[in-house]
Protein backbone atom coordinates (compact mmCIF):
# COMPACT_ATOMS: atom_id res chain seq x y z
CA UNK A 1 0.00 0.00 0.00
CA UNK A 2 1.11 3.20 -0.92
CA UNK A 3 0.15 6.30 1.81
CA UNK A 4 1.46 9.75 2.63
CA UNK A 5 0.01 12.08 5.41
CA UNK A 6 0.63 15.63 7.02
CA UNK A 7 -1.09 17.27 9.86
CA UNK A 8 -3.86 17.59 8.22
CA UNK A 9 -5.24 14.22 6.95
CA UNK A 10 -3.34 10.80 5.68
CA UNK A 11 -4.15 9.13 1.94
CA UNK A 12 -3.50 5.71 0.72
CA UNK A 13 -3.61 3.83 -2.79
CA UNK A 14 -4.95 0.51 -2.68
CA UNK A 15 -1.94 -1.55 -4.68
CA UNK A 16 -2.79 -4.95 -3.75
CA UNK A 17 -3.73 -6.05 -7.20
CA UNK A 18 -7.31 -6.73 -6.27
CA UNK A 19 -10.53 -4.51 -4.49
CA UNK A 20 -11.06 -4.20 -0.31
CA UNK A 21 -13.67 -2.50 1.35
CA UNK A 22 -13.19 0.86 3.36
CA UNK A 23 -15.97 2.32 5.38
CA UNK A 24 -18.89 0.53 3.56
CA UNK A 25 -17.52 0.96 -0.06
CA UNK A 26 -15.74 -1.05 -2.34
CA UNK A 27 -11.87 0.56 -2.82
CA UNK A 28 -10.82 -0.74 -6.29
CA UNK A 29 -7.15 -1.47 -7.29
CA UNK A 30 -5.12 1.81 -7.50
CA UNK A 31 -8.36 3.80 -6.05
CA UNK A 32 -7.39 6.56 -3.33
CA UNK A 33 -9.07 6.57 0.21
CA UNK A 34 -8.46 8.11 3.67
CA UNK A 35 -9.15 11.17 5.81
CA UNK A 36 -8.80 14.98 5.48
CA UNK A 37 -10.04 17.60 8.33
CA UNK A 38 -11.62 14.75 9.58
CA UNK A 39 -13.79 13.87 6.56
CA UNK A 40 -13.44 10.47 5.08
CA UNK A 41 -13.31 10.30 1.06
CA UNK A 42 -12.82 8.18 -1.62
CA UNK A 43 -11.28 8.93 -5.14
CA UNK A 44 -10.49 7.23 -8.34
CA UNK A 45 -6.80 7.83 -9.35
CA UNK A 46 -7.51 10.37 -11.76
CA UNK A 47 -6.94 14.10 -12.10
CA UNK A 48 -7.83 16.91 -15.10
CA UNK A 49 -4.83 19.59 -14.19
CA UNK A 50 -6.27 22.35 -15.44
CA UNK A 51 -10.05 22.10 -13.95
CA UNK A 52 -8.36 20.31 -10.86
CA UNK A 53 -11.78 17.94 -11.26
CA UNK A 54 -11.12 14.77 -9.28
CA UNK A 55 -13.81 12.04 -9.46
CA UNK A 56 -14.14 11.76 -5.53
CA UNK A 57 -16.90 10.60 -3.13
CA UNK A 58 -17.15 12.12 0.65
CA UNK A 59 -18.71 10.11 3.51
CA UNK A 60 -21.74 12.33 4.88
CA UNK A 61 -24.17 11.55 7.22
CA UNK A 62 -26.58 10.72 4.50
CA UNK A 63 -24.18 8.47 2.89
CA UNK A 64 -21.66 9.16 0.02
CA UNK A 65 -21.85 12.13 -2.04
CA UNK A 66 -20.11 13.01 -5.16
CA UNK A 67 -18.28 15.85 -4.77
CA UNK A 68 -14.47 17.00 -4.86
CA UNK A 69 -13.14 19.54 -2.64
CA UNK A 70 -10.51 21.80 -3.48
CA UNK A 71 -8.78 21.51 -0.20
CA UNK A 72 -9.06 17.72 -0.53
CA UNK A 73 -7.83 17.66 -4.07
CA UNK A 74 -4.82 19.83 -3.10
CA UNK A 75 -3.73 17.13 -0.18
CA UNK A 76 -3.71 14.21 -3.02
CA UNK A 77 -1.74 16.72 -5.88
CA UNK A 78 0.78 16.98 -2.51
CA UNK A 79 0.63 13.28 -2.01
CA UNK A 80 1.59 12.74 -5.48
CA UNK A 81 4.48 15.65 -5.83
CA UNK A 82 5.53 13.55 -2.83
CA UNK A 83 5.99 10.80 -4.93
CA UNK A 84 3.78 8.89 -2.02
CA UNK A 85 0.50 7.96 -4.78
CA UNK A 86 -0.04 7.94 -8.53
CA UNK A 87 -1.78 9.99 -10.65
CA UNK A 88 -3.06 10.09 -14.37
CA UNK A 89 -4.34 12.34 -16.80
CA UNK A 90 -8.62 12.61 -16.57
CA UNK A 91 -8.80 13.55 -20.02
CA UNK A 92 -6.77 10.95 -21.40
CA UNK A 93 -8.40 8.24 -19.17
CA UNK A 94 -11.60 9.24 -21.00
CA UNK A 95 -10.29 9.31 -24.31
CA UNK A 96 -9.42 5.65 -23.61
CA UNK A 97 -12.64 4.63 -22.57
CA UNK A 98 -14.00 6.26 -25.83
CA UNK A 99 -12.17 4.36 -28.09
CA UNK A 100 -12.59 1.24 -25.83
CA UNK A 101 -16.23 1.30 -26.57
CA UNK A 102 -16.13 2.14 -30.15
CA UNK A 103 -13.87 -0.71 -30.43
CA UNK A 104 -16.29 -2.51 -28.39
CA UNK A 105 -19.40 -1.41 -30.72
CA UNK A 106 -17.33 -1.80 -33.66
CA UNK A 107 -16.84 -5.31 -32.97
CA UNK A 108 -20.38 -5.89 -32.09
CA UNK A 109 -21.66 -4.38 -35.05
CA UNK A 110 -19.20 -6.88 -37.34
CA UNK A 111 -20.11 -9.58 -35.53
CA UNK A 112 -24.60 -8.80 -36.02
CA UNK A 113 -23.49 -8.34 -39.58
CA UNK A 114 -21.56 -11.46 -40.17
CA UNK A 115 -24.59 -13.29 -38.63
CA UNK A 116 -27.24 -11.58 -40.37
CA UNK A 117 -25.23 -13.08 -43.56
CA UNK A 118 -24.41 -16.60 -42.69
CA UNK A 119 -28.22 -16.53 -41.97
CA UNK A 120 -29.53 -14.71 -45.15
CA UNK A 121 -26.81 -17.07 -46.85
CA UNK A 122 -28.82 -20.07 -45.59
CA UNK A 123 -32.09 -18.83 -46.07
CA UNK A 124 -30.83 -17.93 -49.80
CA UNK A 125 -29.19 -21.33 -50.21
CA UNK A 126 -32.56 -23.57 -48.89
CA UNK A 127 -35.15 -21.39 -51.16
CA UNK A 128 -32.69 -22.49 -54.27
CA UNK A 129 -32.17 -26.14 -52.94
CA UNK A 130 -35.22 -28.40 -53.70
CA UNK A 131 -34.97 -31.81 -52.45
CA UNK A 132 -37.24 -34.65 -54.01
CA UNK A 133 -37.58 -38.02 -51.83
CA UNK A 134 -38.81 -41.26 -52.93
CA UNK A 135 -41.30 -42.67 -50.48
CA UNK A 136 -43.10 -46.08 -50.67
CA UNK A 137 -46.30 -46.92 -51.80
CA UNK A 138 -47.04 -48.24 -48.15
CA UNK A 139 -45.98 -44.58 -46.90
CA UNK A 140 -48.69 -42.76 -49.47
CA UNK A 141 -51.49 -44.48 -47.01
CA UNK A 142 -52.27 -44.35 -43.26
CA UNK A 143 -53.24 -46.98 -40.74
CA UNK A 144 -56.87 -46.48 -41.73
CA UNK A 145 -56.13 -46.86 -45.83
CA UNK A 146 -56.65 -43.02 -46.95
CA UNK A 147 -54.16 -41.39 -48.26
CA UNK A 148 -51.79 -39.23 -46.38
CA UNK A 149 -52.25 -35.24 -47.33
CA UNK A 150 -49.09 -34.16 -48.12
CA UNK A 151 -47.31 -31.34 -46.17
CA UNK A 152 -46.35 -27.92 -47.88
CA UNK A 153 -42.62 -27.22 -47.94
CA UNK A 154 -41.43 -25.25 -45.56
CA UNK A 155 -38.26 -23.97 -47.46
CA UNK A 156 -37.91 -20.30 -47.75
CA UNK A 157 -39.96 -19.03 -51.07
CA UNK A 158 -38.64 -16.89 -53.34
CA UNK A 159 -39.61 -13.23 -52.90
CA UNK A 160 -38.29 -13.28 -48.88
CA UNK A 161 -36.51 -10.75 -47.59
CA UNK A 162 -33.06 -12.53 -46.91
CA UNK A 163 -33.28 -13.73 -51.01
CA UNK A 164 -33.93 -10.05 -52.20
CA UNK A 165 -30.87 -8.93 -49.88
CA UNK A 166 -28.63 -11.31 -50.73
CA UNK A 167 -29.27 -10.79 -54.73
CA UNK A 168 -28.90 -7.05 -54.20
CA UNK A 169 -25.29 -8.06 -52.50
CA UNK A 170 -24.65 -10.24 -55.84
CA UNK A 171 -25.83 -7.41 -58.39
CA UNK A 172 -26.00 -4.45 -56.97
CA UNK A 173 -29.11 -2.32 -55.47
CA UNK A 174 -29.76 -1.04 -59.04
CA UNK A 175 -29.46 -2.80 -62.31
CA UNK A 176 -28.77 -0.76 -65.16
CA UNK A 177 -30.62 -2.55 -68.51
CA UNK A 178 -31.10 -0.87 -71.55
CA UNK A 179 -30.18 2.57 -70.05
CA UNK A 180 -32.97 2.50 -67.62
CA UNK A 181 -31.93 1.73 -63.84
CA UNK A 182 -34.00 -1.33 -62.11
CA UNK A 183 -34.02 -1.34 -58.73
CA UNK A 184 -33.40 -4.91 -56.71
CA UNK A 185 -36.89 -6.29 -55.94
CA UNK A 186 -38.69 -9.65 -55.96
CA UNK A 187 -39.33 -9.06 -59.37
CA UNK A 188 -35.52 -7.86 -60.15
CA UNK A 189 -33.81 -10.87 -58.16
CA UNK A 190 -35.98 -13.37 -60.10
CA UNK A 191 -34.68 -11.87 -63.37
CA UNK A 192 -31.30 -11.44 -62.54
CA UNK A 193 -31.31 -15.06 -61.20
CA UNK A 194 -32.96 -16.49 -64.29
CA UNK A 195 -35.77 -18.40 -62.25
CA UNK A 196 -39.30 -16.90 -61.96
CA UNK A 197 -40.27 -20.66 -61.37
CA UNK A 198 -41.83 -20.08 -58.30
CA UNK A 199 -43.70 -16.75 -59.28
CA UNK A 200 -47.21 -17.33 -60.78
CA UNK A 201 -47.79 -14.26 -62.09
CA UNK A 202 -43.72 -13.62 -63.11
CA UNK A 203 -43.38 -14.07 -66.72
CA UNK A 204 -39.63 -14.32 -68.19
CA UNK A 205 -40.17 -15.37 -71.63
CA UNK A 206 -38.01 -12.23 -72.75
CA UNK A 207 -35.06 -14.07 -71.53
CA UNK A 208 -35.68 -17.27 -73.54
CA UNK A 209 -34.46 -17.50 -77.46
CA UNK A 210 -36.72 -15.69 -79.86
CA UNK A 211 -36.52 -18.96 -82.33
CA UNK A 212 -37.20 -22.44 -80.63
CA UNK A 213 -33.91 -24.44 -80.23
CA UNK A 214 -35.66 -27.61 -79.06
CA UNK A 215 -36.48 -30.93 -81.47
CA UNK A 216 -40.13 -30.59 -81.98
CA UNK A 217 -42.53 -33.38 -81.73
CA UNK A 218 -42.59 -34.97 -84.51
CA UNK A 219 -38.70 -35.47 -84.35
CA UNK A 220 -37.63 -33.06 -86.87
CA UNK A 221 -35.04 -30.53 -86.06
CA UNK A 222 -35.46 -26.71 -85.79
CA UNK A 223 -34.29 -24.70 -88.49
Amino acid sequence: MKSYQNTMGEVRQNTSGHSIIYNGTEIKELDLYGTFDGVVFVSRPFIAMKTGFMPMYIKTSMGWTSIHPCKIVDFLKEAYHARSVSLYDWNAYQQSKKEKRLVMEKAKQQQSETAFLRASQANAEGSLRYHKSKKRLDDRYNEVGKPVQKKRSQRVVFGSSEYVTVSGWIYGREVLMNNHSFRMDERMSYYMDGTGCCARDFDNRDMRPLNDVFPVKSGKKAR
